[in-house]
């Protein structure tokens, strides 16, 4: 099967490369379908199902690279206060 998004790793930046791994991990998810056999033939997802939990896994290693910004697992923010003193 040729996937659209993986050359992922040939992407220029850490973040670039994170994005597009995230389309490409979209893309196998969608081309898993349940298993199904009839007429003696069989079709499985299991080697999709692996693939998928392969690149999920290579998505959290990239994601805990120092420089990887505002891409980890579930998103995140970073909130800073400010104390304004007059005169100052």
């Amino acid at each position: 099967m040729a996937w659209t998004y993986s050359d992922y790793r040939q992407q220029g930046t850490l973040n670039a490369q994170i994005a597009r791994l995230d389309l490409h991990i979209q893309e196998v998810t969608d081309a898993i379908t349940a298993d199904v056999s009839s007429d003696g033939k069989s079709m499985s997802s299991g080697n999709l199902v692996t693939l998928r939990d392969s690149l999920t896994k290579e998505r959290e290693r990239l994601a805990g690279m120092p420089g990887a910004s505002g891409v980890g697992i579930g998103g995140g923010m970073t909130i800073a206060r400010l104390t304004l003193r007059p005169g100052r």
